[in-house]
């Protein structure tokens, strides 16, 4: 799927070390780095930044099921002041609620680019379970969760 989308190179972090991926096959850096899963990863990905690079990260899901949640990624955070400052690299974090003011100019953009064809939405309504129903809401997050869903996961409620 990622390859009809125009990805050159798929790296699955289950079936891979990251860790040991980057730095052969991007060995001066990745420029932008868009993060959703956190911990490990986290600290990879930002060990693995180019000069002038990002690191963008919207959401932690290797957290999302843990009982104790921690405000920042474990491990030791003492070296990233200088690991940014050095490469002229920057952390960003994102969360979608505070940039309501982008919508209505954004979302118009999204719709326009979607009946275009430009942009391709994936949503997944399940693969062994159908994602429906009131019921089909807590389906959802643990399918979510499993890691085996493409796109978005959606559940049909009527």
């Amino acid at each position: 799927m990622l390859k009809e989308l125009g990805c050159d190179r798929i790296i699955n972090y289950k079936k891979e070390n990251l860790a040991e991926v980057l730095p052969k096959e991007y060995p001066k850096g990745i420029d932008v780095v868009w993060e959703t899963i956190g911990g490990q990863t986290f600290q990879t990905c930002l060990q693995s930044i180019a000069i002038k690079g990002r690191l963008i990260v919207v959401g932690g899901i290797s957290g999302y099921k843990e009982e104790k949640k921690e405000a920042l990624p474990r491990g030791d955070l003492s070296t990233v002041p200088e690991l940014l400052l050095f490469r002229s690299a920057a952390v960003q974090g994102y969360l979608l609620l505070h940039y309501q003011e982008c919508f209505p100019t954004y979302f118009k953009y999204l719709v326009e680019n979607l009946e275009s064809g430009k942009l391709k939405a994936l949503y997944d309504l399940g693969k062994e379970k159908k994602l429906a129903g009131i019921e089909g809401i807590i389906d959802g997050v643990e399918y979510l969760h499993s890691g085996k869903s493409i796109g978005k996961v959606m559940v049909k409620i009527s």
